[in-house]
């Protein structure tokens, strides 16, 4: 009579595997793209409720004097920049939130991981997971450095500047993978945001 022994099965190895299943250096990585993310949310927090002057001027243009949404006041040059898309969301904010510089604060931070996520988007596919997560760390530090703190804190210059960034970036990344057709509609918004997709110089003066 012979006996069959069958090999003992221990949980040391399918902790081993659950240890490797972890990239240490992703996530690492991942820990420190997130940190300027949430330290210029805090500053977003901090900065005061009320917006600044450029606010209410071009606020002016986006309203008539009973409070109505004035369109056409919004085709004209401010500062050398198209106002069309800053000034709609200036007075959007002053109807449902009261002009708020903390919710122009959030949808820079909103309008900023968008920009974020575009460029990553781009990033090729044969890169390994270490390589993208430290690109993505890259791109958020440059995104929320503390050289662009004015638009976290002052929301209403945030938001004039990605009206027209954040478009032109998604365009470049749908024109990246073939998109021409919404890439051309997202550039003409970036164009009246804050000009920023193609030159609109004789048409604005």
């Amino acid at each position: 009579m012979t006996t069959t022994e069958f090999p003992r099965v221990t949980a040391e190895p399918a902790a081993e595997a659950a240890r490797s299943r972890w990239n240490w250096p992703v996530v690492l990585l991942s820990l420190l793209a997130a940190a300027p993310v949430v330290s210029m949310i805090v500053e977003v927090v901090r900065s005061p409720r009320l917006n600044f002057l450029d606010y209410w001027s071009v606020l002016s243009l986006a309203s008539y004097p009973t409070g109505q949404y004035h369109l056409a006041g919004l085709f004209v040059v401010y500062n050398q920049h198209p106002v069309v898309v800053a000034g709609t969301l200036f007075w959007l904010d002053a109807k449902f939130f009261g002009g708020s510089n903390h919710a122009l604060g959030a949808l820079v931070v909103v309008l900023s991981l968008i920009v974020v996520a575009a460029m990553a988007s781009m990033l090729p596919r044969r890169l390994s997971p270490t390589v993208r997560a430290a690109a993505l760390a890259g791109f958020t530090l440059l995104v929320f450095s503390a050289g662009n703190l004015e638009n976290f804190a002052e929301g209403m210059s945030g938001t004039h500047w990605l009206s027209g960034l954040a478009p032109a970036i998604v365009a470049v990344a749908l024109a990246h993978r073939g998109r021409t057709v919404p890439a051309l509609v997202l550039g003409v918004i970036a164009c009246l945001g804050h000009g920023a997709a193609f030159r609109c110089g004789r048409r604005w003066r």
